[in-house]
């Protein structure tokens, strides 16, 4: 899988004066029983987040799945594309 098979974004484009939008992975996981696993507190999404510097979309989200779920991806595929607006202050 190379960044090229995906959707091109731009990192941290401004939206407006309190609001960004940010380069993030999100992943569809599911088990033995066909389940998704959902992460969060207030709210719940995909296992996923934001991406570091020097990663690529790959290692971004193998490394969000290992940290928010603890397990490893067997079989990866793109999906689609997820725009997230984020506020400044958070």
């Amino acid at each position: 899988m190379k960044d090229s098979d995906f959707f091109e974004t731009t990192s941290k484009e401004s939206l407006d004066n309190n609001k960004i939008a940010r380069t993030a992975v999100r992943a569809v996981l599911y088990n033995s029983q066909n389940q998704i696993a959902l992460v969060g507190g207030t709210y719940v999404v995909l296992p996923g987040g934001g991406m570091e510097a020097g990663e690529n979309y790959e290692q971004s989200v193998r490394r969000e799945v290992l940290e928010e779920v603890g397990c490893e991806i067997q079989n990866l595929k793109e999906l689609g594309k997820t725009i997230e607006h984020r506020d400044r202050a958070g």
